[in-house]
């Protein structure tokens, strides 16, 4: 399980520089600059979220977090081609959260 938190981490950590740099990209302007720092909190949430949490606050943390993440993804989608790079690196966040999930509830339910 600690590998599984310590790879979702990365990827976290992954799609948190990414949105970072397109926020710091001039040419990203109006609501691309809303729903990237919009991101930006729910990234670091889902952070926070990762390292902070036992296992059955977790789980729970992490199926908000996943259905918070794919409300994002299909606004960033609708919103901008610009953010195209952004949207599929939050896709795959996203199946490292359910997975991630999947690997805790395993664990809890085998009593580790």
């Amino acid at each position: 399980m600690d590998t599984a938190k310590t790879n979702t981490l990365q990827q976290v950590n992954e799609a948190i520089r990414e949105v970072d740099k397109a926020r710091r990209d001039p040419a990203v302007s109006g609501p691309d600059e809303d729903i990237l720092e919009e991101t930006a909190v729910s990234l670091r949430e889902i952070q926070d979220n990762i390292m902070a949490k036992s296992e059955q606050a977790l789980v729970d943390a992490l199926t908000t977090d996943a259905a918070g993440l794919n409300a994002l993804i299909d606004r960033i989608n609708k919103a901008s081609d610009k953010l195209d790079k952004i949207s599929a690196s939050l896709a795959k966040l996203n199946n490292a959260l359910v997975s991630l999930s999947g690997v805790v509830t395993a664990a809890l339910k085998a009593g580790l």
